[in-house]
């Protein structure tokens, strides 16, 4: 060992002497054949390692509380008897099953529904598109309650309210099938005349 070290000392005094680039195979050679210092503990690097990004906020954590009553709101016409309003990739449509936890008020106001999703609470607002240049206007779901007008009861069909852009409207357009797109009919378009799809007019009324 003490003739392999006196070597690799001699390679690199030599390359230092005559000019050379002492390069990272001496150094190695070097390191490799010296034995650690007496008292110095020496360990093998590790690489870096990727973390993961952190976990729901502590306002996610826990089991999701058991969500009792509520009530659908069930569509009408002949086509969608008995399908339920919900929300489809923020897109309003009735289907065989909705959202049962609707959050409103008779007076008119915003209209929400409430979910927990991996155990967060999660609220979305039933808006109106109102920039549609058409009477049919487009319903969707949101982060923000933009639509502050509709009106609600138990048993009662959904309305836009006396201050809503369009005053009192009950009427709502679906179209297609079997997930319904629905729209708030404010006048007499169909959107039938644009997608060509089958389209009916409905109500919707909360259970």
């Amino acid at each position: 060992m003490t003739e392999l070290i006196g070597r690799c000392e001699d390679d690199f005094l030599i390359a230092i002497k005559e000019g050379f680039e002492v390069t990272s195979h001496h150094r190695n050679a070097l390191n490799k054949a010296a034995p650690p210092s007496p008292g110095v503990t020496t360990t093998a690097s590790s690489s870096p390692t990727s973390t993961s990004k952190s976990g729901p906020s502590s306002t996610c954590s826990g089991p999701a509380p058991t969500m009792t009553g509520g009530s659908p709101i069930y569509a009408s016409s002949s086509s969608t008897k008995g399908l339920q309003l919900d929300n489809v990739n923020g897109a309003a449509v009735v289907k065989t099953s909705g959202n049962l936890y609707w959050t409103y008020s008779a007076t008119g106001s915003s209209l929400s529904t409430l979910n927990y999703i991996n155990r967060c609470k999660v609220v979305k607002y039933l808006n109106v598109e109102e920039s549609s240049p058409y009477s049919y206007k487009p319903l969707s779901f949101g982060d923000t309650p933009s639509t502050t007008y509709w009106s609600l009861t138990k048993g009662g069909n959904l309305k836009t309210t006396a201050n809503s852009p369009y005053g009192v409207v009950s009427d709502f357009v679906v179209c297609g099938g079997p997930q319904w797109k629905v729209y708030l009919q404010t006048g007499t378009d169909l959107p039938s005349s644009q997608t060509g799809q089958y389209c009916e007019t409905t109500t919707l009324t909360l259970q």
